[in-house]
């Protein structure tokens, strides 16, 4: 795969080993997750860099390209230092301006990566060209690759820094080699002047002696203008002889300087009343002088005046003795600092773990280089190249190492042509060993070279390369956490960054501990398990964890035998469950709660589909909770409510927002019941819904109770008004018939009438007794219904004999109103049924008649279609129809379409309700539908 890196696009030279395993990662994210694009950005003064990005046609960022950081996502990372989460920059009024926006990603989620001191690296991200919340799984994965480039990071930066410490020791200790042997020689040459001065003085003062004896005169002289303290002392001695003190007798002028005191202070005082602190040892330098009459010169250290002094103490013959001293401190701690320096030198250069030689280049006549010359080396390059310094000083490179010379020698030619230090690694075979080298100029036109042992490194690194393929897959970049352990001692082998991450520890902390150390079980306790775990008799715990932090956290293990370099080890996954745990206890508490609560409690998936219903919504609903898992509550709807208050409801909770109301639900049995409910939606950590829950109480007694009530009020006062208007209305139809049987029956008595005309009355008399005794016989059906007389006597019949006896019954009636009557041939007629002959013919009567009356031309159809448990009777019409505001109370008693319409029509509105409770006292429902001048169908149902 092409790595879309180069080293001079990042002020960070990262290895291309390491850049690949990030662009791979990366890769892998986006692969997954079909993800358009994945960054690692670098942060770039006050811009924000590409650093590395996924391979993909849809990424529209390229290497290199650089954005200001006002406005960023990134920017918001690295300010706060914390994860950004963007499901849609559209709809989010604080990043509807983004420029990532006009490249067309709207969507966020990045972390911050950063340096092992704590500065900011730049971020690691996913963008996406839609709306992504982003799955725990993609957050998870992105953290661990952020956290696999902070620790690659780090690595390369400690190798780093500790090769750089190395040059830079190796260099300034050249330097300090340098300026000390200019120091030290410019010191010598100091130190021999005052040497000579000091000589000359030791000459003067043996001169100064003699001529003291001489004359007195030239010794006061002399004595006064000495640059350096001269003073006259007699001893005062124990009686073994030992000087335990001095008195003064004289001292010139300098002395007195020295001293900060006037000599007429001190002049036969003696040395001890002026400072006591004066050590024995310091006197004890001059008892040579006192005893044995010599001269000395000694460098002493006076710890009255903490400084260090040139002395010249000698007899005076007269047993007084003269010293003679000037302060020599500044050249003392000149000197030390010299020692030290060359000291620390020597012990750094010949103790630091580095190979380290020095190279003086050999140019020919026209400045090529054509050789190198031995300058110095340190004890560690000796072991390196196996040779002794003292063998190749001064010897020319290419004469001790043929071989390799012309190799080594183009090394040296790369740093002097661009005058700065090359570092390379290199495998060298005399010593089977890996070194990490470093070239580069130093002062006097002299080149230095560093070599550094890394060959443990270099082979851990081999060994960890060979172990990340073998686990690539399943431990290293596992989300979950990972241990390898001994199964005989308990020692942990290896661990994944999962785990580290868990428990709070860096990784060297956590291979230098065991089991025994981490786990809460008991030492034996553990030791069986393991040995459980060795035999594959048992694959899976639960135990307790001390983390970094010291908290204790229940894990549950997971683990399993395999084998590692002919070893066998135990690969155990840890899971993390102690948040499971509590949560399982505030589950059950809530459990209990919702299982035992009065009300009703649904739980639903965000498609509506019922997850969990408690006990008493199974009572309420007649369901059990089985029958109702991954229902839809739609199973419940009576078709009563209007579709407004499903859509309301839908809409309030998607909006994260609680919907109270009532429900008029059907039951599983087909009875109805009024529910009020609060529905609100459950959401997760970050506010998400996940899930809806509803709680409702059964309110169905207090709603019949008010409806009852309702009704009952409505019905007295529609009692009152619809009888006052059927009194009204019946007087109108009896005396209509009384009139014409009363009117005619006089008629008929007049003797004029003839026999023919009689007949005619007599049939008018009859037609209006026939109409008295239907209004009779409807209010003796009405009567019979109430007292709950009327009876049902079910036998067996065809329905199309049925059909055919209304249709020859009623063909006169028919024919006077010039219509027609048909049986539909769309229905199945010719079953035969057991039912209530007499009731269903009553039932169509009532329908014909009306039909009849209401229907001024066109046609009548009949139709009945059998069912297994019922069957299906219709009557349709093609007359005036019936508004929708009439259908809903045309089966009321005493009610009619419209007064006028009574006038017009006739009847005394009983019809249809007598046809309504025949039908329900036989099991079945009656509806009508129509439309207003189209004409009506009337349906009704039997049960078979």
């Amino acid at each position: 795969m092409k790595i879309q890196y180069t080293a001079a696009s990042s002020k960070y030279h990262f290895p291309d080993t390491t850049v690949s395993k990030w662009q791979k990662l990366i890769d892998l994210l986006s692969k997954t997750f079909k993800l358009p694009s994945t960054l690692i950005m670098e942060l770039d003064g006050e811009w924000m860099k590409v650093f590395a990005r996924n391979e993909n046609t849809q990424n529209p960022y390229q290497i290199g390209y650089r954005e200001s950081l006002h406005g960023l996502y990134c920017t918001t990372v690295i300010n706060t230092g914390k994860k950004l989460s963007v499901p849609n920059a559209l709809k989010d009024p604080d990043w509807m301006k983004n420029p990532d926006i006009k490249l067309g990603m709207i969507a966020y989620l990045g972390f911050p990566i950063y340096l092992p001191n704590k500065e900011p690296f730049g971020t690691i991200c996913v963008l996406d060209n839609k709306e992504n919340v982003f799955s725990k799984d993609i957050e998870q994965l992105l953290l661990q690759i952020k956290n696999i480039i902070e620790l690659d990071i780090a690595s390369f930066q400690t190798f780093e820094s500790k090769s750089q410490l190395l040059e830079e020791n190796a260099l300034e200790q050249m330097r300090i080699i340098n300026q000390t042997k200019k120091s030290y020689q410019k010191i010598s040459r100091e130190l021999k002047k005052e040497q000579d001065l000091h000589q000359n003085l030791n000459n003067n003062n043996k001169q100064l002696n003699h001529k003291l004896k001489q004359s007195e005169i030239k010794y006061t002289t002399l004595f006064s203008k000495l640059n350096s303290g001269v003073v006259l002392l007699s001893p005062i001695c124990s009686p073994d002889g030992k000087l335990v003190d001095a008195t003064y007798l004289d001292m010139n002028p300098m002395n007195e300087k020295l001293l900060g005191m006037d000599k007429k202070i001190l002049i036969g005082k003696n040395l001890m009343s002026f400072f006591p602190k004066t050590e024995q040892a310091w006197l004890d330098t001059f008892e040579p002088v006192i005893n044995e009459g010599k001269t000395i010169n000694i460098e002493l250290y006076n710890k009255n005046f903490d400084r260090h002094f040139s002395v010249n103490a000698f007899p005076m013959g007269d047993g007084s003795f003269c010293i003679n001293y000037f302060d020599i401190s500044d050249q003392i701690h000149l000197r030390e600092k010299i020692e030290e320096s060359e000291f620390r030198y020597k012990s750094f250069y010949n103790s630091i773990e580095a190979g380290i030689a020095i190279f003086e280049p050999i140019f020919n006549t026209l400045g090529k280089l054509i050789d190198i010359r031995y300058v110095d080396m340190n004890p560690v390059n000796e072991t390196i190249i196996d040779a002794k310094c003292e063998d190749l000083i001064g010897k020319r490179h290419s004469e001790c190492f043929p071989d390799t010379h012309d190799e080594f020698l183009e090394y040296f030619k790369d740093v002097l042509t661009h005058h700065k230090g090359k570092r390379f690694e290199k495998y060298y075979p005399y010593s089977s060993k890996y070194y990490s080298t470093n070239i580069f100029p130093i002062d006097k036109g002299l080149i230095a070279f560093t070599c550094y042992d890394i060959t443990e490194s270099v082979q851990a690194k081999q060994e960890l390369e060979a172990s990340e393929k073998r686990h690539k897959a399943i431990f290293e970049n596992s989300s979950s956490s990972m241990v390898l352990i001994d199964p005989e001692t308990g020692t942990i082998l290896d661990a994944n960054k999962a785990v580290l991450a868990y428990t709070g520890y860096s990784k060297e902390e956590f291979l230098d501990m065991d089991l025994g150390q981490i786990s809460q079980s008991g030492e034996e306790e553990l030791k069986r398990q393991l040995k459980l775990a060795l035999d594959n008799e048992k694959n899976y715990y639960e135990l307790k964890y001390r983390l970094a932090s010291g908290e204790v956290r229940d894990i549950e293990v997971y683990t399993g035998k395999i084998e590692v370099k002919g070893k066998d080890v135990l690969h155990s996954v840890v899971h993390d469950i102690t948040d499971k745990k509590n949560a399982f206890k505030e589950v059950l508490k809530l459990s209990k709660a919702v299982e035992q609560s009065p009300v009703s409690v649904v739980i639903t998936d965000l498609n509506g589909n019922i997850e969990y219903s408690n006990p008493r919504n199974c009572e309420l609903t007649g369901y059990t909770a089985d029958e109702l898992i991954s229902k839809n509550p739609r199973v419940l709807k009576s078709g009563k409510l209007s579709k407004d208050v499903y859509i309301d409801l839908w809409n309030t909770i998607l909006a994260g927002e609680k919907w109270e109301g009532e429900f008029y639900n059907r039951k599983k049995d087909g009875s109805f019941y009024w529910e009020v409910a609060s529905i609100a939606p459950i959401t997760n950590e970050e506010g998400t819904p996940i899930n809806f829950i509803k709680i409702g109480k059964d309110i169905t007694n207090r709603k019949m109770m008010e409806l009852e009530l309702r009704k009952s009020k409505l019905e007295a006062e529609e009692s009152d008004r619809l009888k006052t208007a059927f009194l009204a209305n019946l007087s109108h139809e009896v005396r209509t018939p009384l009139n014409g049987i009363i009117g005619f029956t006089n008629l008929m008595m007049n003797e004029d009438t003839t026999a023919e005309v009689k007949h005619e009355y007599g049939n008018v008399i009859l037609e209006s007794g026939n109409q008295l005794m239907m209004i009779i016989d409807d209010l003796v059906k009405i009567a019979e219904i109430e007292a709950g007389k009327l009876s049902i006597k079910q036998t067996e019949f065809l329905i199309i004999d049925l059909f055919n006896e209304i249709l020859q019954f009623y063909k006169p009636e028919i024919a006077d109103k010039a219509l027609k009557i048909k049986i539909s041939n769309t229905f199945n007629i010719a079953c035969q049924i057991k039912s209530d002959h007499k009731r269903i013919r009553q039932i169509m009567d009532n329908l014909i008649k009306n039909a009849i009356k209401f229907t001024n031309k066109g046609e009548i159809t009949l139709g009945a279609q059998c069912h297994k448990t019922h069957v299906l009777f219709s009557i349709k019409d093609t007359g005036i129809g019936i508004s929708k505001t009439h259908q809903k109370v045309i089966f009321n008693r005493f009610r009619q379409i419209e007064n006028h319409n009574t006038r017009l029509y006739g009847g005394n509105g009983l019809g249809l309700s007598i046809s309504k409770e025949i039908v329900e006292l036989m099991g079945g429902e009656l509806w009508v539908e129509s439309e207003e001048g189209k004409g009506s169908t009337f349906n009704f149902t039997i049960p078979i």
